[in-house]
């Protein structure tokens, strides 16, 4: 039996990585982290963009998802450089 092959150009995370939605609807908070558990991925949540800042610098993750409304007005999602810094 020959193994399938993902026909998509644009993979980048790997299941088993911790991807992390911040997302303030519960029920596209449910769709998101279920979907991506189904595919083998490890997810963190938060609700609102401060703890979104917080929670990326603790954890790490490899990807954040994010709805720009969980961002709130006066909190900002940091980028990759500034997490890691």
């Amino acid at each position: 039996m020959r193994a399938r092959h993902s026909r998509s150009r644009f993979r980048c995370a790997v299941a088993n990585e911790l991807i992390f939605i911040v997302e303030d609807n519960p029920k596209s908070l449910k769709l998101v982290r279920d979907t991506l558990q189904t595919k083998g991925y490890q997810t963190i949540e938060a609700e609102t963009g401060e703890e979104g800042v917080r929670v990326a610098h603790e954890r790490q993750p490899a990807l954040i998802l994010r709805c720009s409304a969980a961002a709130g007005h006066r909190a900002r999602m940091p980028t990759e450089l500034e997490i890691a810094a």
